[in-house]
């Protein structure tokens, strides 16, 4: 069994404050223009009278949330404790540095650090738990000082040489890939914008030898402007320019598809999450190699949804989260050219509620809920349980990670 380390985590200080505000008789709010939009999911139709609030440009959209933030904080201001409790947020905020995000591959162990007053935290790596950090990617540093862009995510390449980071400007949701070297911290030259954002997060699937990688990106339209809806999926090599990028997956899909991508560490298998709105379960599509992509799962299995991936690979299986048949989860594993309804269960259903399947080195970890507590089952490729990890009896599991290719398992709760 693998060696179980801890991870330096940050410390979360909720305050509590006290302080009523003084009297209000109304307030004037902005009036919210109602413009309808249907849209169809799977022969559902929907109206959004709302839709034209996710486009972050429209003067229209900025006009109005500058109103918002305006009443908001002219009201907030009158509360007779206004300043002192603005100080003592500020003084509060000035704590310690803060890890989060924790992904290792091969040597490195990549996550996020932030120390106040930084605005925003950097990708960091060190080559083992206990070696000196580096910093990889920092938002001031590496794209100027008069930008303040936020770190939404990163996304290591299956050996860890590479890392794809995706930031976007305070105020905005349109999201940019950057490019990073994990050996030198180099910056790479080409980066990939309007890339997702909003509700239709960015997904990013690197390639088994780490040259390139599968990443989601909006439609551009004939005048040079990207759309906001209909998400399609595209390939790049590294190296190349943007705009060279071949397309892979996404036409005549619904326009509100968003999506999760996944790849074996080997590259061989990849794996296409689409989910058709907010919270739906996913469509699963799987390939080997370049061929097709091809259904082995609909959203009657219950796998995932737009905010949840569902599963992750284990060797060139994906094993994903199923809740048709029982609603506290079995993990099922997927193939290409298999379907659901005849899928290997490699952990049925138990007392324990199935979060997430964590790949590592020969087998699997779930991350379960007992009555709210967290624990953690390690399991062989066969679906054979090998042991509980050692999670404190009454505990909430924030960090469970591991290395595919070996290495520890890394857990905080």
């Amino acid at each position: 069994m693998q060696p179980v380390s801890r991870f330096l985590a940050g410390v979360l200080l909720v305050a509590s404050l006290d302080g009523a505000a003084a009297p209000v008789t109304h307030l004037q709010y902005p009036v919210t223009k109602r413009v309808p939009v249907t849209t169809s999911y799977f022969q559902t139709t929907a109206v959004d009278p709302y839709r034209w609030l996710e486009n972050a440009s429209d003067p229209d959209v900025v006009a109005w949330a500058d109103e918002q933030t305006k009443l908001a904080f002219n009201y907030l201001s009158t509360a007779p404790d206004f300043a002192s409790i603005s100080a003592r947020v500020a003084e509060l905020s000035h704590t310690g540095t803060t890890r989060r995000s924790l992904v290792i591959r091969g040597s490195h162990f990549i996550y996020e650090r932030q120390t106040p007053p930084e605005a925003q935290p950097s990708v960091v790596v060190r080559n083992g738990i206990d070696v000196t950090e580096r910093v990889l990617f920092d938002p001031a540093q590496n794209l100027g000082d008069n930008v303040e862009p936020q770190i939404d995510e990163f996304v290591p390449s299956n050996d860890g040489s590479k890392i794809a980071v995706v930031t976007e400007l305070p105020g905005s949701d349109d999201q940019t890939i950057h490019l990073v070297d994990t050996s030198t911290g180099t910056l790479l030259p080409e980066t990939i914008p309007h890339v997702g954002g909003g509700e239709s997060q960015v997904a990013i699937a690197w390639d088994g030898d780490g040259r390139g990688f599968l990443h989601t990106q909006w439609p551009q339209n004939a005048d040079g402007t990207y759309r906001t809806t209909g998400m399609l999926v595209y390939h790049h090599v590294l190296g190349s320019e943007p705009y060279t990028d071949t397309y892979a997956f996404g036409r005549g899909l619904p326009a509100s598809a968003q999506y999760h991508l996944a790849s074996s560490i080997d590259g061989n298998v990849t794996e296409i999450g689409v989910s058709a709105g907010d919270g739906v379960p996913q469509t699963i599509y799987l390939r080997r190699g370049d061929a097709p992509f091809v259904v082995v799962a609909t959203p009657d299995a219950e796998i995932g949804s737009s905010q949840d991936p569902g599963g992750a690979f284990v060797g060139d299986a994906f094993y994903a989260i199923a809740h048709k048949r029982e609603t506290r989860g079995e993990v099922v594993a997927l193939l290409p050219g298999g379907f659901f309804a005849t899928a290997k269960i490699a952990v049925p259903a138990s007392y324990y509620v199935i979060k997430s399947v964590i790949p590592v080195a020969g087998g699997f970890i779930t991350s379960d809920l007992d009555a709210g507590d967290g624990k953690a089952r390690l399991f062989d490729r066969t679906g054979k349980q090998i042991n509980s990890l050692p999670i404190p009896a009454f505990a909430n599991i924030t960090t469970l990670t591991g290395d595919p290719s070996g290495g520890p398992i890394v857990t905080t709760a």
